[in-house]
């Protein structure tokens, strides 16, 4: 029998509240994610359970991250960084290994401050040292894995005659690189450390271990190669998507083996969520892998998915509807199984903001409201739960004509993240 929303959220609130104090038992959920997209509510679940698995795809081109992929033809991590960040309790280790190079130093200057982290005089190593009883045994380990990268990476700048540029690094990629080098190019092992090193309270898995990239046939017909170009494109949304060798044109199509990992906690899950993140190149690209949908469609748990509360380049048009009935498409296809559209997808949550929604900046220069939250169409059988996601106080200074300042608009965007928790959890069994 459906719950009233205002039943299902103060079932909810109670759920949270019975597992604050014990969140090692916490439930076992699955979420599909991006890096940054869920930031905020990975950070609010933390707090009830530790037992949250991030699947995330290892297919970013962009950013600092694109410099470690071309010098060392390796997955891209900076989205497993980003969330094992963002789970981590211990913030000497925390800060250190989120700590990013400046970018208005010289190459020189920043040779001298990578060495300064890998001797240990570097202020933030230290700071691991004072604050932590064992941490001079943690810095050790960092150091470490930070003299294994600086090896390989000379080692590479010599045989590839280039060199790497060191500007805005994140020192928590080099970290997790120079473990995943010294440990014959696993992924798993350096993801480890990080999570024993920071104390990170939950799970994040890569969706595959293989080397990819993503390419996409966009709205427009054009053929584009590589995330960073996909997701930054105003050619219209993807109608296709597919994993290949390279982020250049040409390049060799591929299919990626799933991380075994990722499909066991999918049937250990009591709970699956397609979270908020780029839809096509983060959510999606996950169901495109082999063996995950047939995984899904297994399991006989509530499957919700939460839409970014905007829209953005890849999305742009889409209503909330639509997407759902995206990744029951993908869903379908990949799994070549033809299960039933709620075997997929049994709840949708959107955010229904009132009319006349602002307009915000994006991050690639375009201008974008907020989404859609029609859902005519879906499946009868799908639960469809519609309210204010956002901050209500905020919602209702907008009403009024008093937010207009950039920053507080922004602000509007961002979902009511304890809101959010409190809806997840109400889909756990007591």
């Amino acid at each position: 029998m459906k719950m009233t929303v205002a039943k299902r959220i103060e079932y909810g609130r109670k759920m949270l509240q019975s597992y604050q104090r014990k969140a090692k038992k916490g439930p076992r959920m699955v979420l599909f994610t991006g890096g940054t997209g869920s930031r905020f509510l990975a950070r609010e679940l933390r707090r009830y359970t530790h037992n949250a698995s991030y699947i995330i795809n290892t297919a970013d081109s962009g950013g600092s991250t694109r410099e470690l992929r071309l010098l060392f033809k390796m997955p891209a991590i900076g989205d497993f960084r980003s969330r094992l960040l963002d789970l981590a309790q211990e913030r000497s280790t925390a800060d250190l290994l989120h700590y990013r190079l400046p970018r208005d130093r010289t190459q020189a200057e920043l040779e001298n401050e990578i060495n300064d982290l890998v001797t240990g005089r570097h202020k933030l190593v230290q700071a691991i040292i004072d604050t932590m009883e064992d941490g001079s045994s943690k810095a050790l380990i960092i150091m470490d894995a930070l003299r294994r990268f600086q090896a390989q990476r000379f080692v590479y700048e010599r045989e590839n005659e280039c060199k790497f540029n060191l500007k805005n690094a994140s020192i928590g990629n080099l970290f997790l690189t120079g473990l995943y080098l010294h440990y014959g190019r696993d992924l798993e092992t350096p993801i480890y450390f990080y999570k024993q090193l920071a104390e990170v309270k939950g799970n994040v898995i890569p969706a595959t271990l293989d080397y990819v990239h993503l390419a996409a046939i966009m709205g427009d017909g054009t053929t584009l190669y590589g995330q960073h170009r996909i997701t930054q494109s105003n050619l219209g949304r993807p109608t296709d998507l597919w994993y290949v060798d390279s982020d250049k044109y040409g390049a060799r199509d591929l299919v990626p083996e799933v991380n075994l990992r990722a499909l066991e906690e999918i049937r250990k899950a009591q709970l699956i969520v397609y979270s908020m993140g780029s839809f096509y190149t983060s959510i999606l690209s996950n169901l495109k892998i082999d063996g995950i949908t047939e995984a899904i469609r297994k399991s006989r748990v509530p499957k919700v998915f939460i839409a970014n509360s905007v829209e953005d380049e890849e999305t742009k048009g889409m209503s909330v509807g639509r997407m759902a009935k995206e990744i029951i498409r993908v869903s379908q296809n990949r799994d070549g199984f033809n299960g039933k559209e709620t075997d997929y997808l049994t709840h949708v949550i959107a955010n229904d903001f009132p009319e006349k929604a602002p307009v915000f900046n994006g991050k690639y220069g375009g201008r974008f409201g907020f989404l859609s939250s029609q859902t005519k169409g879906l499946n009868r059988g799908i639960e469809i739960i519609k309210m204010l996601l956002v901050n209500e106080k905020l919602a209702k200074r907008y009403k009024a004509g008093r937010l207009k300042k950039e920053r507080e608009l922004n602000e509007l965007k961002k979902y009511d993240n304890q809101l959010l928790a409190r809806l997840l959890f109400s889909f756990i069994k007591d």
